[in-house]
């Protein structure tokens, strides 16, 4: 019998709703004429439908005897899997198992343990997108506790929260050889992250570890990246689509400080700027094994991916950059083709514009809007005094601020003016023209600020919120909540009355 013939006998016989005795029976004796063996498996498989009124899959029976079984997005019933795993159990052939997309739930998890208990052939299982939730899971974990073949385990996408990282933790402390970890697209963030990044720094075993597109940041993003100074197997850590920020690479960058396993490292997609960038780097320079940095898709702008080439070309271990769609200038790929002469540098990257592209920095560290009034409106809310403000810019003590000075001052104070707009500060408020400010001329353009604040005010609060301060106010306001800034007993009148009444004080 031809191999069509075969597949159109299956298909007839099996697609139909209600199937007889016979009908099976004729498919049993099929078999010993479509194969030269007896198939153990795939009579259990029959012999299981039947009993369980189950429509044998006709995927399933074509790939028994190869090595690996994928049933991706069958959406199999409880009686189906169950129909699976009893085919399974004498099956000698099969080493990975992917069902993905199957929506096998709680009663398919039990099922997965009970078959993968008995089989020690099975060494890989994708369960992702299955709906498992905390229950599934800790179906998995006891699957683990007892079988100590399995390597590779993807749970992805199956909806467990920062309540189901005590069982993942107790994954990462088990005894089991899993060198492959798939926790991407899960519901994990701050608290998670702070139990699964402990649990990451008593691991010996995996190796690739995937918390890809979860909800990680602050403290918890923080404790990934400190779980990698005591881990000594990990090699690949993909944590893109999270929230690492500042707070993350902090984590990192200590974690890269003393681990010496880890190679490729995926930080993309996780509002990294400047700042954040920084930090990472410093620990980058102290580690000596990661070769892959992966940053694309942040706001590091194209003077950042210039000081991370001009970093990472002094750290000789590292082999490749992936800066995602980032555009760059041409001084960045001169830069880079210059570099590749003396040693072995890659980099992705996105457009490359003909003309220097005008960097500002981190452009999550500033806001839109006048400078001149975004400066004197920070000042205003934190209550920040002029005359302070003034001595710590005045560095070397000559009662006056060079433009150099005031850049450092503005990137001290942390305001979120863009360094561009410096020139734009001093020109205004440099009533001499000397190209400096000293304390008078700052003091004055105070005044005018605070004045015009108090006019609107007069007004009402609804006519300042419509003003061009208000405006600065309310992104000022977004900004402070954005950066974990607190205004005590903040409100528009009391601040200003504050104001008010520290300008009668210095005219005093």
């Amino acid at each position: 019998m031809s191999q069509s013939a075969k597949k159109a006998f299956i298909t007839e016989i099996f697609e139909r709703d209600n199937h007889t005795e016979d009908e099976y029976c004729k498919y049993e004796r099929s078999l010993s004429k479509c194969y030269s063996t007896t198939d153990v498996s795939r009579r259990d498989y029959i012999r299981a439908c039947k009993h369980c009124g189950v429509v044998p899959l006709s995927a399933f029976l074509r790939q028994l005897g190869e090595r690996k079984m994928s049933l991706k997005f069958q959406l199999l019933s409880k009686n189906a899997i169950k129909c699976c795993a009893i085919a399974l159990l004498r099956n000698l052939d099969i080493q990975s198992l992917d069902f993905e997309g199957c929506q096998i739930g709680l009663p398919g998890a039990k099922y997965i343990y009970d078959l993968l208990q008995k089989r020690t052939n099975i060494t890989e299982i994708n369960l992702s997108s299955n709906k498992l939730e905390t229950d599934g899971l800790r179906w998995m974990v006891q699957l683990l506790q007892s079988n100590h073949h399995i390597k590779s385990i993807n749970l992805s996408n199956n909806q467990f929260m920062d309540s189901d990282a005590m069982y993942i933790a107790d994954m990462l402390h088990g005894d089991n050889i899993v060198n492959e970890l798939n926790l991407s697209h899960n519901k994990f963030s701050e608290e998670g992250g702070l139990i699964i990044g402990s649990a990451l720094g008593c691991n010996d075993t995996i190796k690739i570890l995937n918390l890809s597109w979860n909800h990680l940041r602050g403290r918890g993003a923080h404790a990934i990246g400190l779980g990698l100074q005591k881990n000594t197997a990990i090699k690949i850590l993909n944590v893109s689509w999270n929230g690492f920020d500042v707070a993350g690479c902090h984590g990192l960058a200590h974690g890269l400080e003393k681990n010496n396993t880890l190679v490729d490292l995926d930080v993309s997609s996780n509002r990294i700027g400047i700042t954040a960038v920084s930090k990472l780097l410093e620990g980058m320079k102290r580690n000596s094994s990661l070769e892959i940095l992966r940053i694309g898709n942040n706001p590091i702008t194209a003077q950042g991916s210039m000081v991370i080439l001009h970093t990472l070309n002094r750290i000789p271990h590292i082999k490749y950059v992936d800066f995602g769609l980032q555009p760059v200038d041409m001084d960045f790929v001169t830069t880079l083709v210059k570099y590749q002469k003396s040693r072995d540098l890659h980099a992705t990257y996105g457009k490359v514009c003909l003309k220097p592209i005008g960097d500002d920095g981190d452009p999550t560290m500033y806001i839109y809007g006048d400078p001149v009034t975004i400066m004197f409106e920070f000042t205003r809310m934190k209550e920040v005094d002029v005359l302070d403000l003034f001595i710590t810019f005045d560095t070397d003590g000559s009662h006056s601020l060079s433009w150099e000075e005031f850049k450092e001052g503005v990137q001290f104070s942390k305001m979120p003016v863009r360094m561009r707009d410096l020139d734009t500060i001093i020109k205004r408020i440099d009533i001499n023209l000397d190209g400096e400010i000293n304390f008078s001329e700052l003091m004055i353009a105070q005044k005018e600020h605070n004045l015009r604040v108090k006019k609107l005010m007069e007004k009402g609060e609804r006519v300042f919120l419509q003003s061009e301060i208000g405006y600065v106010h309310q992104e000022l306001l977004k900004w402070f909540e954005d950066k974990g800034v607190t205004l005590k007993h903040y409100s528009i009148m009391l601040n200003m009355q504050s104001a008010e009444t520290k300008e009668t004080s210095n005219n005093t």
